[in-house]
């Protein structure tokens, strides 16, 4: 897996490169946001290492649905924002690939 700089600008880049999954509470600091107390709880590991099988697919499948709605839609805001969010489900299904956390029913999946 690549390594980043600890800085705003790598966390920046592992965000685009990971998707939101694999920061940790470190990396939120960082770039000035608040983790959560889950992340909080364990320093060093990112959501994805924390969240159940379970969960991970149910986020998968809302990501999903929820960029097909952009891809979709015509205004402004969804145009604008689309290349980030598919940049950002697809960063995540590279994460939880190289962390063997890919559920099976994504596991051909790519966007």
């Amino acid at each position: 897996m690549e390594q980043f700089t600890h800085d705003t600008e790598g966390i920046r880049r592992k965000r685009a490169t990971y998707g939101p999954l694999s920061l940790t509470a470190g990396d939120h600091k960082v770039i000035g946001s608040t983790p959560d107390g889950i992340l909080l709880a364990h320093p060093g590991r990112s959501y994805a290492e924390l969240m159940s099988d379970r969960a991970i697919e149910l986020w998968l499948a809302e990501q999903i649905e929820g960029l097909r709605m952009f891809e979709k839609a015509t205004d402004d805001f969804s145009v604008h924002y689309y290349p980030q969010i598919k940049q950002s489900v697809r960063g995540s299904l590279a994460y939880l690939r190289e962390l063997g956390r890919l559920p099976k029913r994504f596991d051909s999946f790519t966007i």
